[in-house]
């Protein structure tokens, strides 16, 4: 197929909501009117996507797709970035209709796409995968609010050479009114067939069979914050930015691939679960309980396979690499092996659940509808720069209050440190924009630091737990037990010589002047 290189394309702002199904139970969906909306534009289709790219992948590493799909006699060429924002993907996408199915190579309106993908030559671009479905698909218009969507239900296979996947899904695109409402419209769906946020779209399914491209798991990125926000419109930034990097990481932990997706979904959570509590004063107190009781359910469902994850690879890795006799560590190793494909069995089945999804959207619906909960007055009269400087001199005091005489305290009471400090450090993460970037980074590589030494103090106790755990599940196996007396004589050596640099390491955070206080 060769590629014509003058085009002309339309850009148009996509926002959708994804589900996918087991392709066995999309009928129980499809055949859904929901309440409180009136259906037209019933259609019926089949269509073919054909994905391109070039050979080193350049539009996937720019974070998009090309295809062209054809559709009764039609055939129309797309490019369609592939980021999305909490569990919505909201995405710019170029159209442009072909009289065959010659691909051109696109003028991209985005420059610094542009500029990540380059210049192309006609032969470029080759084919990587394609994709047959049949799709269903209505117009909804809510009764309430007037807004306006398109529901999809797509049945179909993935092909690659030989290979094929078969799929099916759900879209619910946003065509005129409120995002809010494809929450609400998920949810009616939901409760008739067991729909699940995969994290995934065709294009990423297709990479994945093609050429064996697993999704990655995603860092947290600071929010960034205007001065002379209002509180509620700020909260409503932190609160997405901590559900995207949530939704993000759903692909590569659901693929049971990237042991860093579990632990970059737990923070994810506990940015959510500590922006709750710092702002807990601008929020109504039922809708803080009840949000923070869905966030608290899930982390507690990731919980015990990253604690194996940790043991693992850096617990059991760092004492085998210590010791004259790496072996004998060797049952706690096949011990703790099996113990952790058994959570991560118990965890992936957990978060395609229908329980999880609910609690997904109704998370994902809270945050857009925000403004509308009934939030104080001052949560709309306060500037997000006076409300920051507040917050992060309230939080500092707690961390120096539970730290005094920080060089005699006990676990326990280090624990309770490393807690504060964890939500200071989330604390200073979004708020920094507010301030000058280096003071406060610089700022929270202290908190790092010092947030890094009470967190192996922590991983310490988790592992000597789980030993205890498994010797418990094994008590005749006298190798785990002798493999567990090992590692606690190695932790208590490693927790002794490591005091020191957490003291010091402690007593640069209380010299550290609050960079907030300087107005600045």
């Amino acid at each position: 197929m060769k590629v014509l290189l003058h085009v002309t394309d339309s850009s148009a702002a996509e926002t959708e909501l994804k589900l996918s199904i087991d392709p066995k139970k999309l009928k129980d969906v499809a055949s859904v009117i929901p309440t409180g909306w009136v259906m037209s534009d019933l259609k019926t289709r089949k269509l073919i996507n054909t994905y391109y790219d070039t050979d080193d992948l350049r539009f996937l590493k720019a974070g998009c797709s090309l295809r062209v799909r054809e559709t009764g006699g039609r055939f129309i060429q797309t490019i369609k970035s592939d980021s999305g924002s909490d569990a919505l993907h909201r995405r710019l996408e170029q159209n442009r209709e072909l009289t065959d199915n010659t691909i051109t190579a696109p003028t991209i309106d985005d420059p610094k796409l542009a500029e990540q993908i380059g210049f192309l030559f006609p032969d470029d671009l080759v084919t990587i995968f394609s994709n047959q479905f049949d799709r269903r698909s209505m117009e909804l218009t809510c009764t309430n609010t007037g807004t306006l969507v398109e529901v999809a239900f797509d049945k179909g296979m993935i092909r690659a050479g030989r290979q094929q996947q078969p799929f099916a899904e759900v879209e619910i695109e946003l065509l005129e009114g409120l995002p809010a409402d494809l929450y609400r419209l998920a949810q009616q769906f939901l409760e008739n067939g067991p729909l699940y946020l995969s994290g995934e779209t065709k294009s990423s399914r297709g990479y994945k069979q093609a050429r064996g491209i697993l999704p990655e798991h995603k860092l947290a990125d600071a929010p960034v914050l205007e001065p002379g926000l209002s509180v509620g419109a700020a909260m409503r930034v932190i609160f997405t930015n901590c559900f995207s990097q949530w939704m993000a990481n759903q692909a590569a932990l659901l693929s049971d691939h990237d042991p860093e997706a579990v632990h970059q979904m737990r923070v994810a959570l506990r940015r959510f679960r500590s922006a709750l509590s710092l702002l807990s004063d601008y929020l109504p107190e039922a809708e803080t309980g009840r949000i923070e009781r869905k966030v608290r359910w899930i982390a507690d469902i990731l919980g015990p396979a990253r604690d194996l994850d940790v043991f693992m690879t850096e617990i059991l890795a760092e004492t085998s690499n210590d010791a004259l006799t790496p072996e004998i560590l060797m049952p706690l190793r096949d011990a703790a092996g099996a113990a952790r494909n058994r959570r991560r069995g118990v965890m992936r089945r957990a978060l395609t659940s229908r329980r999880y999804t609910s609690a997904a959207l109704s998370i994902g619906l809270w945050i857009e509808t925000l403004d509308s909960i009934g939030l104080p007055d001052k949560a709309t009269s306060t500037d997000i720069s006076v409300a920051a400087n507040r917050l992060l001199t309230t939080q500092w005091q707690k961390v120096l209050k539970r730290g005094r005489k920080f060089e005699s305290l006990g676990y326990d009471n280090r624990h309770m440190v490393r807690i504060a400090l964890k939500k200071l450090r989330y604390a200073n993460e979004f708020f920094r924009s507010l301030y000058k970037h280096d003071k406060a980074r610089n700022y929270g590589r202290k908190l790092t630091s010092l947030q890094d030494d009470l967190g192996f103090m922590n991983d310490m106790a988790m592992s000597m737990q789980l030993c205890e755990n498994l010797c418990k599940a094994d008590p005749e196996n006298a190798s785990l037990a002798a493999a567990r007396g090992f590692l606690l004589g190695w932790q208590q050596h490693r927790l002794h010589q490591d005091d020191a640099g957490m003291v010091a390491h402690w007593r640069a955070f209380e010299r550290a002047k609050p960079y907030w206080e300087t107005g600045e």
